[in-house]
């Protein structure tokens, strides 16, 4: 399993807008080893060629649509505990009382992240997953919109 996040930089291009634009510097690690790629753009393309042929992997990293083709390839992208937590702390912050114990919840969400649907069949069954597996939320799941 790989780890892998992101960070946009600017970088001075003469041919860009203002002579500036954004490059990404990509961290990964096996827990083993951490490497540092600097990439011209965050887009797939370059990703891939970072990984190689080896496509059919499991990268850890957030929901960036840019990691899909991992999927596509029979990969995994199980998602990233941090940005989870958060979530659960904003909502807290705002008197959510639900979120004061995110650990009632993280069985049902890691439901939602290893169930391994490729993302467009993710995408059309997320709704009605998160309705079954909180009903307490009370959720309306007619005009959600997961993409």
């Amino acid at each position: 399993m790989l780890g892998t996040d992101a960070t946009g930089l600017l970088v001075l291009d003469p041919e860009a807008r203002e002579h500036i634009r954004t490059a990404a510097m990509w961290c990964w690690t096996n827990a083993r080893w951490v490497s540092f790629a600097f990439t011209p753009s965050a887009d797939s393309a370059s990703i891939r060629r970072f990984l190689g042929d080896d496509l059919a992997r499991t990268v850890q990293c957030d929901g960036t649509n840019t990691l899909t083709f991992i999927e596509n390839a029979g990969g995994r992208r199980p998602g990233c505990w941090s940005h989870g937590r958060r979530r659960f702390a904003e909502a807290a912050r705002g008197g959510d009382l639900l979120a004061l114990d995110p650990r009632a919840y993280l069985h049902r969400v890691t439901t939602l992240i290893v169930e391994g649907w490729p993302d467009q069949r993710r995408r059309e069954l997320l709704p009605d997953r998160i309705a079954v597996l909180f009903p307490e939320l009370d959720l309306d799941t007619t005009s959600a919109n997961p993409a």
